[in-house]
């Protein structure tokens, strides 16, 4: 009968000398195999992850490189005029698509159109029930294209995160922070069954209204730099 090794006979231990002097010689060629022993990746495999990181951490850079003025113009133009222009949407698009093209090729525009649709209807479904505007639904349908459909889900999670933030400030600011939970609650309400959705009007006076358009660019943003990376 043959007795399996102790603990200090397993082959894993006779590995740590091994390991401790690659350490400290810099080498990073260490995958294991399944015979136990360390060997290196061969050319072809260093070359393709070195070019898959080299591609990610270019579309990063380039998707930031769009945002950020992307952000500075809509955080401008909504938080004094509460309106997002047409021409900021249509541009954040196109430079989506076309960069998306370039880095990806047909693939990256599948990844683009499909995530200018999917960042559309989640953002539409909040804009059914009020609220939210069309100006901010044409605006995250564009930050989709730039982003890609692997990003749109984490995106939206963390604008919704960050248009919460913004709300909460703007109506304690404001002094309106009880009719504001008043309407909320109601929102909710109208969700359940046999009751009606209510409609609100749009306030006159823009200290009552949330430039949610700073959300979502700054929300695309902190995104991109923690999921893309």
């Amino acid at each position: 009968m043959r007795w399996p090794p102790l603990w200090w006979q397993s082959p894993s231990l006779r590995l740590i000398p091994r390991l401790a002097t690659q350490l400290a010689s810099g080498s990073t060629n260490w995958p294991l195999e399944s015979t136990g022993n360390f060997k290196s990746n061969p050319p072809e495999v260093r070359g393709r992850t070195s070019r898959t990181f080299a591609t990610s951490m270019n579309q990063t850079l380039v998707n930031i490189a769009l945002l950020i003025p992307l952000a500075v113009i809509i955080g401008y133009y909504d938080v004094r005029y509460r309106r997002i222009p047409n021409a900021f949407v249509l541009a954040a698009f196109s430079g989506g698509l076309v960069m998306n093209a370039i880095i990806g090729g047909l693939h990256g525009v599948y990844s683009s159109l499909t995530g200018c649709m999917l960042a559309f209807f989640l953002m539409f479904m909040l804009h059914v029930f009020g609220a939210m505007g069309a100006g901010d639904v044409k605006l995250f349908a564009a930050i989709g294209a730039v982003t890609g459909a692997q990003l749109v889900v984490p995106t939206f999670v963390v604008v919704v995160l960050t248009g919460g933030l913004l709300a909460v400030v703007s109506v304690i600011r404001a002094g309106i922070l009880m009719s504001t939970m008043h309407r909320v609650l109601q929102i909710f309400m109208g969700m359940l069954p046999g009751w009606q959705m209510p409609k609100f009007a749009v306030p006159a006076d823009r200290r009552y209204t949330i430039p949610y358009g700073v959300a979502i660019t700054m929300g695309s943003l902190i995104s991109t730099a923690i999921f893309r990376s």
